[in-house]
């Protein structure tokens, strides 16, 4: 009797076969865990409507702008990039109007065209970490920060 007719062979041959697909399936079951976790974290939820939910639920942005599209102001804030395995072309963003409230929101600014052409579409310039400290009360956090009082 050959290997390969034994009982012993093919439950061998099977255990294998199933150990290489439990492999191959963990590592996309692992992306689309981790993917579900960074939207989370990033997405504002519903208690997030203006700059204080913002700077209560969120934390501090990394990077702040004062944006400026057809003679109206507002606040681009700048998120946490996603962590790994998540590879985002860009960190998310946030868009707050003049009151503080909460307009739009993406979680690629590199991977959205319509953000893109809605949101930097005008001028844009950075804020300085005294600027976003008193308008949200806390500090900003990351390598993007302006320098300046």
């Amino acid at each position: 009797m050959t290997c390969t007719e034994s009982p012993k062979c093919r439950t061998r041959r099977v255990m294998r076969t199933v150990a290489l697909a439990l492999v191959l399936l963990a590592f996309p079951a692992t992306w689309i865990v981790a993917e579900i976790v960074n939207r989370d974290r990033i997405e504002p939820g519903p208690g997030v409507i203006d700059l204080p939910s913002f700077a209560q639920n969120m934390g501090a942005p990394t990077a702040a702008y004062v944006l400026t599209i057809n003679g109206r102001t507002y606040t681009e804030l700048i998120g946490h990039r996603a962590s790994f395995p998540s590879v985002p072309s860009g960190p998310p963003a946030y868009v707050f109007d003049d009151r503080g409230k909460l307009l739009a929101f993406t979680f690629d600014d590199g991977d959205d065209p319509g953000y893109l052409e809605r949101w930097r579409s005008g001028q844009r310039h950075k804020m300085t970490p005294a600027n976003v400290t008193q308008l949200l009360g806390v500090p900003l956090t990351g390598p993007g920060v302006a320098s300046g009082p």
